[in-house]
């Protein structure tokens, strides 16, 4: 197959774990995909990503998973995951929106761990409640080195890793109302 802005031939590989195509679509700079085919030429790769609205809904799940603060760029995917203009979260949470602004761009540090809370709670309009309950009782607080997040299409759903380890998982949902969680 030729590629119709370079003329050149074009060639197609599955992303695996030595070789997994780094995401940037999300606006998330650690997101590795593997299991899905890519096609390449001299213009660059051209990803074939599955039941993107699951992708998305992954990501955010592992997102809320993650054991130390929200870094800026993950605090800005889960405010557009779920919905909020960044005006409204910025009044919601009590902050400018350049503050706001500043945190999402990586110029300022984060929010602590109230806020990143709060920000996680917010998250929970596509997310997982009962999860996010127990793991939001779990932040410590601590900086934490930056988590990669890998995720692998295998043939029917998208599961996470932490990259660190072979074992992949799904993240579960749950229907239980927040109440019950927290």
């Amino acid at each position: 197959m030729q590629c119709e802005e370079c003329g050149q031939k074009r060639t197609r590989h599955k992303a695996t774990l030595d070789r997994p195509y780094h995401d940037h679509l999300t606006g998330l700079s650690n997101v590795y995909l593997v299991g899905i085919a890519i096609e390449e030429c001299a213009c660059g790769e051209a990803p074939e990503i599955p039941r993107v609205p699951e992708l998305l809904d992954t990501i955010a799940l592992v997102l809320l998973q993650k054991p130390g603060l929200l870094r800026g760029e993950e605090i800005r995917y889960l405010r557009k995951h779920a919905g909020f203009p960044a005006g409204e979260f910025a009044q919601i949470l009590g902050v400018s929106r350049e503050h706001l602004s500043r945190v999402e761009n990586g110029h300022t540090e984060n929010f602590g761990v109230s806020a990143d809370r709060l920000i996680r709670l917010l998250a929970l309009k596509k997310s997982n409640r009962e999860l996010v309950g127990r793991l939001l009782r779990e932040i410590d607080g601590r900086p934490r080195r930056d988590q990669q997040l890998w995720l692998r299409w295998n043939g029917k759903r998208w599961q996470a890793s932490d990259g660190q380890s072979t074992n992949w998982y799904v993240p579960q949902q749950s229907n239980k109302p927040l109440s019950q969680c927290l």
